[in-house]
């Protein structure tokens, strides 16, 4: 919608990069709605490079970005973003990733530590005992940090019990499929037989069922995600993939423009939290209506209204015989 008081205002996006398709989904609708509310968008892509954002966003602000909203590669590597955004006055805003030891003016995202402890019970409720496998995001993303402290704590008392074992874990760097389909084939060299694969992202949990694909493994196995992508989705429904957690795109990019485009114009952001970032408590904005997706509300969840696909795209992706129950009602031949 447009809004008169953001006419005229500039900002910068910077993302780390667009190798998962769930940052595609992020920039899309950054474009749509600062379109709609007559902001003009600078964009960089920094294609999984910490100094080249660095200077990406230095760009921005030397074009006039008066905001500049970054999803951070590395979330120490970007301190120097925000320290030249305090120079200049243009205030800088880390969306769904944090930027660490800094003065951050402000921090937008989902609650990570939520979604860890999402994941932690799904894989407790339906593989109860046994070895597990976790394949974590990249260490210098905070985000992977804070979902591993989160499955920890919420795994603490079976671990502690020897009802589990986490018997594998490591870090994703770049959260790459390929690297998760690596360090699964080293996992299951150690583990044959899991019960449960912990993967902190449904593009880990691509590489993760590949390995365990070619190990041609018999016994069934819980694997996790989050991001509700469309490909997720589709193991999903083969069962392949166990579950993911939906964090609705639309809402938290609705809150991050509101809040750019009030900071562009000298007014409050909005932020009713405070989260440390090492340095300071950061003021933030969290969003918690996290949707936990599995084969039993996978459409329900992802269409419609609040959904990011419709049952067409997904019924595309799949054999008449795992199309849903819903695909008949809806009339799809």
């Amino acid at each position: 919608m447009y809004n008169p008081t953001a006419a005229g205002v500039k900002i910068g996006l910077s993302v780390h990069s667009l190798i998962d398709p769930r940052w595609q989904r992020d920039v899309d609708e950054f474009r749509e709605r600062f379109s709609k509310a007559g902001t003009t968008l600078l964009f960089e892509n920094a294609s999984s490079g910490p100094a080249r954002q660095v200077q990406q966003c230095e760009k921005m602000m030397k074009e006039g970005a008066q905001v500049v909203l970054v999803i951070p590669q590395d979330a120490a590597a970007a301190a120097p973003i925000v320290e030249m955004g305090n120079t200049r006055k243009i205030p800088v805003i880390a969306y769904d990733r944090m930027i660490l030891n800094c003065d951050l003016p402000l921090y937008i995202a989902y609650d990570t530590a939520k979604i860890g402890e999402m994941i932690a019970r799904y894989a407790l409720q339906h593989a109860p005992r046994g070895q597990y496998i976790a394949i974590d995001g990249d260490q210098n993303d905070h985000n992977a940090v804070l979902l591993r402290e989160a499955r920890k704590r919420v795994l603490g008392p079976a671990v502690q019990s020897g009802q589990v074992e986490v018997a594998f874990e490591n870090w994703t760097e770049s959260w790459r499929s390929s690297r998760a389909w690596q360090l699964m084939g080293e996992a299951l060299k150690q583990v044959p037989n899991p019960a449960a694969v912990l993967c902190s992202a449904d593009i880990l949990a691509e590489g993760a069922l590949q390995a365990i694909s070619e190990a041609k493994l018999t016994t069934p196995v819980v694997v996790t995600g989050q991001n509700a992508d469309l490909n997720a989705v589709i193991r999903i429904l083969r069962g392949t993939q166990s579950m993911t957690i939906y964090k609705p795109v639309g809402p938290v990019v609705q809150r991050a423009v509101d809040a750019a485009i009030a900071l562009a114009r000298g007014r409050t952001s909005g932020a009713s939290r405070t989260v440390s970032n090492g340095k300071r408590p950061v003021p933030s904005i969290l969003l918690d209506n996290l949707v936990m997706v599995d084969k039993n509300n996978v459409v329900e969840a992802l269409t419609g209204p609040n959904g990011s696909f419709t049952l067409q795209q997904i019924c595309s992706k799949l054999p008449r015989h795992l199309w849903p129950p819903q695909a008949a009602a809806a009339g799809l031949r």
